[in-house]
């Protein structure tokens, strides 16, 4: 009996380390198809994106995002809260 649930966990592991490179490699796939058309978001994603054993996304901080997007250094807003679309304050 104890072979047979040590052989059930192996099929199960098997199984999941199949699926997770299967995500692996759809990941490294859409990066190369992201930067045929935007290399340099496809190097913000590839920064931010982690695979291996776990999947992880760190995504940089919104004023990092930001800057990138002006193309300029910003600083934080201090003291005052993100206005928000339709919303007056």
């Amino acid at each position: 009996m104890g072979r047979r649930s040590s052989r059930l966990v192996s099929v199960a592991e098997q199984a999941m380390d199949k699926d997770a490179r299967r995500v692996s490699r759809a990941i490294a796939l859409a990066l190369k198809l992201i930067a045929e058309q935007d290399p340099e978001l496809a190097r913000s994603l590839s920064k931010s994106i982690e695979t291996g054993q776990y999947l992880s996304y760190s995504p940089p901080s919104a004023a990092s995002l930001r800057r990138k997007l002006h193309g300029k250094k910003t600083r934080p807003r201090r003291g005052k809260k993100p206005r928000q679309p339709g919303i007056r304050q």
